[in-house]
């Protein structure tokens, strides 16, 4: 058979299989009913079989996830965030042997990688493990977690704590609080209801790879107590969460077996333009006008969707953990937050998936940071969630003798 005759039948096949595809006009929501009579058709100019990985076809298809489509735009952050990343990711490296970080002073230490780079997978999750440098100076605020089950709707409703004092890395000066060693302190703690008041926790996150230093307030005993080293694998609480899932990834590069880069592509992803609370409404469903708690499985968002660009990585962790492996979706516009996770069990099957959408907020001196969030973690195994609603956490400027052993004594009570 001729090549122009093999051509023209290759031709032909494409043809058949495309000749229905469509480019869907905005508004257009994607659910169990039109998925499979959607999938070839584009948006945005990619095509959904493209963007909607096999995990978010399964919420669709089995747990009445709907997407709304919308074209997704990228927010503003302060150009000081985009200057300190030109003036030094050139000089950023990576150990082949450690796998450490070098020469690394503030931003996101690779702003480019190269997919046949054998360190591409470390390079984006170093990326994630200075994150906070698009966020400013410090988070300080409140934010809400709603415990959902897929039988009986909302467990409960708690309101949380959440402290970010990022110590290198700021995009701001000065880059560095200290002598480098501690990456970051980070404090939550429970504020309602009252049953659940009393959780706290201090973080010390080290930048050269030892175990976190990490301190809990005990509310039987009304003291804090430091913990093991090894929490960073445990649950949160009653919450769907491991330790390692808060944020997406919550961990050191040096604790992980492996990070494979899989490739940049695009993903269909939410963003936060619009307020997430109502404050003061009669009913939980009207307090949280964007989480379908009527309806069920009761903890779907409702959202707008569109494609996003991302860097996949396969994270593979050490025998002890949990999970056997777990797939990122890292944001490429905001570098380091995570817009999708896959987890997976010991056996390979999918344990959860976790939906984020990132929000901005100004600081007191007017400059736009990515600071707000939403985070949808469900525990497919136990048709289970937690959503955390991170709406009012906002731009601070925090030094380090504000978070402290002292201060999450004091708050916690």
């Amino acid at each position: 058979m001729s090549r122009r005759i093999i051509g023209i039948l290759i031709a032909t096949v494409l043809f058949i299989g495309t000749a229905g595809a469509a480019e869907l006009p905005a508004g257009t929501v994607v659910s169990a009913a039109n998925l499979d009579a959607v999938l070839n058709d584009s948006f945005d100019g990619h095509m959904l079989a493209d963007v909607m990985p096999e995990s978010m076809r399964l919420m669709i298809r089995k747990y009445a996830l709907e997407l709304k489509l919308k074209k997704i735009n990228k927010l503003p952050v302060d150009e000081s965030y985009y200057r300190v990343t030109e003036q030094y990711s050139g000089q950023v490296e990576i150990d082949p042997a450690t796998k450490m970080i070098k020469n690394y002073v503030a931003g996101t230490p690779f702003p480019t990688v190269d997919s046949a780079d054998p360190l591409g997978g470390y390079k984006i999750i170093w990326n994630n493990f200075f994150y906070f440098s698009i966020s400013g100076s410090s988070l300080d605020g409140d934010y809400d977690q709603l415990l959902i089950s897929g039988k009986s709707g909302l467990d409960q409703h708690q309101t949380w704590h959440f402290t970010n004092l990022p110590m290198r890395g700021r995009a701001i000066e000065p880059h560095t609080l200290g002598d480098g060693n501690i990456a970051k302190k980070e404090m939550v703690y429970v504020k309602a209801p009252y049953d659940a008041k009393g959780f706290a926790l201090l973080t010390l996150r080290y930048s050269d790879g030892r175990l976190d230093d990490t301190w809990g307030y005990i509310k039987s005993i009304r003291r804090v107590r430091r913990f093991s080293s090894g929490t960073w694998m445990d649950p949160v609480g009653g919450s769907d969460l491991l330790y390692d899932d808060i944020n997406g990834f919550n961990a050191h590069p040096a604790w992980y077996k492996d990070f494979k880069y899989l490739g940049r592509q695009y993903v269909l992803g939410m963003q936060l333009e619009v307020p997430q609370t109502a404050r003061g409404a009669s009913t939980k469903a009207e307090e949280f006008p964007y989480i379908d708690l009527e309806t069920w499985p009761h903890w779907n968002p409702i959202q707008e969707w569109g494609p996003v660009p991302v860097d996949m990585v396969e994270a593979i962790p050490p025998e002890h953990h949990p999970y056997s492996k777990k797939v990122y979706y890292f944001s490429v516009d905001y570098p380091g937050f995570v817009r999708y996770m896959e987890a997976y069990d010991k056996i390979g099957d999918l344990w959860k998936v976790d939906m984020l959408a990132p929000g901005v907020a100004p600081d007191a001196a007017g400059r736009s940071w990515v600071t707000k969030y939403l985070a949808h973690i469900i525990d497919v195994r136990r048709e289970h969630a937690t959503i955390a609603v991170g709406w009012d956490v906002v731009p601070a400027d925090l030094t380090p003798d504000q978070v402290t052993v002292d201060t999450l004594s004091r708050v916690a009570r």
